[in-house]
Parts: C-alpha cells; sequence; structure tokens
C-alpha cells in the first residue's frame, strides 16, 4: 500500500525563449506554434561520413527547408492534408522572418 503526503516545493525549470534555425538565424516560432524543423536529430548510422553514432540536433525554418527542397536532384515527396491546397501555394516561396497559416 502505497503512503503519501503532499507537499509544496519550488524548483527551477528552464523556460524557451525562442528557436533559432540553425541555417538562417531567424526564429522558427510562429503566432501560435512553431514551424519547421525544430530540434530535428540525426543520428548517424555505421559508416556514415558523420562518424559511427554521431548524433546531430538541429533546427531549420520553412524559408530554409524550402531553399533545400529547391536543390533535390530527385523532389521530395509530398501529401496534401485535409484542406485545400493548390499547386502553386505549395510552390511559393516563404520570405524570412513571415509565415504562412498552417503546419509545415
Amino acid at each position: 500500500m502505497k503512503i503519501s503526503h503532499k507537499e509544496m516545493q519550488t524548483k527551477e525549470v528552464e523556460i524557451e525563449d525562442d528557436i533559432l534555425c540553425n541555417k538562417c538565424g531567424l526564429s522558427c516560432h510562429g503566432d501560435n506554434y512553431d514551424l519547421g524543423l525544430i530540434e530535428y536529430k540525426l543520428v548517424c548510422g555505421y559508416e556514415s561520413i558523420f562518424g559511427d553514432g554521431n548524433i546531430f540536433r538541429f533546427s531549420l525554418c520553412e524559408h530554409c527547408i524550402s531553399k533545400m527542397f529547391k536543390t533535390f536532384a530527385i523532389p521530395a515527396q509530398k501529401t496534401v492534408c485535409g484542406w485545400a491546397v493548390s499547386e502553386k501555394d505549395l510552390e511559393e516561396d516563404i520570405e524570412p522572418g513571415t509565415y504562412e497559416k498552417g503546419y509545415f
């Protein structure tokens, strides 16, 4: 049987002020949610050019991801979620520091 009591404790917690894109240095914060690849974790496999088992953590804003996609020899696969979006809307560049409504 568990016997317990309640006790008031004061704890120091880390508060996130912002998330910056590792490539351009701009904020990845949107109005109501974060945009882009936030705190992405890349784990390197056996014989990786980056070193066996090394782990990289980084964030990329939508603008930098859009630029990166344009360099792909084979386009990234895209799935459009449940709302109507035209191909033209998906191909438009997103200016740094501005965000469109929707999730990335």
